[in-house]
């Protein structure tokens, strides 16, 4: 039987890989820098990897400060993640091959999985939180009954923090 722990994770994951599409948050200075990237998910090593360019500010903003947040998002299934973790910028030819595909083309036209301006960011995930309004649809009138007598805020949202930090000091091949 899987642990608490491992159920969480599993959630966890389950909703990341519902996603294309992530806000990453990084640190520009003083300011939070937020921009949409197209998201490869990478459980084995609880890590996500973005594709990017040499010339691209989030470059020097990861390599300045790499604490970083990713942020996802599905109003019609009402779910909504938010993960931290350190970044780094990876050039990585054999990965940047495993991952490309032609999604990344239609959203970054000027990149190249050859080009020597491309880059990998990577992101080690350290922890996650899910909101899950959908898991909790239907129970949601039996908790407003409830907490109504009982005089309570309804928990109608399902969430959770999960710690992401299993495989810390593991590492894929990833020259820089």
């Amino acid at each position: 039987m899987a642990s608490t722990e491992q159920l969480e994770r599993d959630k966890l994951w389950e909703m990341i890989g519902e996603h294309e599409v992530a806000m990453l948050t990084t640190r520009d200075g003083n300011v939070l820098r937020s921009r949409p990237m197209f998201l490869h998910p990478d459980r084995h090593y609880d890590a996500l990897w973005f594709f990017t360019s040499t010339d691209d500010h989030l470059v020097d903003e990861v390599r300045r400060a790499n604490d970083v947040n990713i942020a996802l998002q599905d109003e019609e299934q009402s779910n909504y993640v938010s993960l931290s973790g350190n970044a780094e910028v990876i050039n990585d030819r054999e990965k940047m091959a495993q991952l490309w595909s032609p999604e990344i083309s239609r959203w970054y036209a000027h990149l190249k999985v050859d080009a020597p301006d491309t880059r990998l960011v990577r992101v080690r995930l350290v922890q996650g939180q899910y909101w899950d309004e959908e898991a909790r649809a239907m129970s949601r009138m039996w908790e407003m009954a409830r907490a109504g007598v009982a005089g309570e805020k309804p928990d109608l949202v399902e969430t959770d923090k999960v710690s992401m930090t299993r495989h810390q000091n593991v590492s894929p091949k990833a020259p820089r």
